[in-house]
């Protein structure tokens, strides 16, 4: 083989470990990534009256604390977005309109809004845990209704 082949392959070599770290960094920046338990959550805070943290250390709290609602949220969650609830999204299940004022679940979808919080803090995590809690069964019975 010629020293160009192995230049050319070193080349590529360095170009696929840049890809890969930048695209590493960018699961990190725009997620909350467990790779040892195989989860990955997209979470979309809103950088103006939001707290993405909260919800990521929500997240982490669950993982520690409620192991088996963590598996849940994980395997029907996919996507968390810091914003106010869309109130004629069609999908929204209309019973449960007004009974929590803090995010929804978007039936069909494995996508739950989190009202944006800028307060820090346990309490702030705490009211986020139970949020995600209740919109991660949402979505279970949404989806294990759909099985039957």
């Amino acid at each position: 083989m010629s020293k160009s082949f192995y230049s050319k392959m070193r080349q590529y070599g360095i170009l696929a470990a840049i890809t890969g770290i930048a695209f590493f960094v960018y699961l990190l920046l725009t997620s909350y990534v467990d790779f040892l338990g195989w989860c990955r959550i997209a979470v979309e805070g809103d950088m103006i009256s939001g707290n993405k943290g909260a919800i990521i250390s929500a997240i982490k709290k669950l993982k520690k604390e409620k192991r088996e609602s963590y598996n849940t949220m994980c395997e029907y969650v996919d996507r968390i977005i810091e914003n106010d609830c869309l109130a004629v999204e069609p999908r929204i299940n209309s019973s449960w309109s007004g009974l929590y004022a803090d995010g929804c679940y978007i039936r069909g979808s494995k996508t739950i809004y989190i009202k944006p919080e800028k307060n820090e803090g346990e309490e702030s995590v705490a009211r986020r845990e139970s949020a995600l809690l209740r919109y991660a069964e949402f979505s279970k019975k949404f989806w294990d209704e759909q099985k039957k």
